[in-house]
C-alpha cells in the first residue's frame, strides 16, 4: 500500500523532519559538549572515576530518553498530519 501525497503535504512533511533533525543535532552536539566538560574533570581530577561513571551514565540515560520522547512526539505529529 502506498500512499500518495500533494505537494504542499510532502513540502510539509519534509520541512519538519528538516527541523527535527537539526533540533536533533543541536541536542546531540550539546550532549558532547557535557561529556567532554567530564572528561576535563576527571582528567583535572575535580571528580574521581566512579564519580565520572555514575554522570556519564546519567547523562547517556537523559538523552536516550529525550531522543524517545522526540521520536514518539514526531511520529503523534506526522500522523495528525496525514488525512485519510
Amino acid at each position: 500500500m502506498a500512499f500518495h501525497f500533494g505537494f504542499k503535504k510532502r513540502k510539509k512533511i519534509s520541512e519538519f523532519i528538516g527541523k527535527y533533525i537539526e533540533a536533533k543535532m543541536k541536542e546531540r552536539r550539546a550532549f558532547e559538549k557535557e561529556l567532554e566538560k567530564l572528561d576535563v574533570w576527571l582528567r583535572d581530577n575535580i571528580i574521581d572515576h566512579e564519580t565520572y561513571q555514575r554522570m556519564k551514565d546519567v547523562l547517556e540515560v537523559a538523552f536516550v530518553r529525550q531522543r524517545e520522547k522526540a521520536l514518539a512526539s514526531l511520529q503523534d505529529t506526522f500522523l495528525n498530519t496525514l488525512s485519510f
